[in-house]
């Protein structure tokens, strides 16, 4: 496993994680 091939992942992962919380508002109580 490279560090960028990881970097980028985890870029990609947060991303949808994002983008996903934007689609989806945080239910919070």
């Amino acid at each position: 496993m490279n560090l960028t091939e990881t970097r980028e992942s985890g870029f990609l992962r947060f991303w949808l994680l994002e983008s996903n919380s934007r689609h989806t508002p945080p239910i919070r109580t």
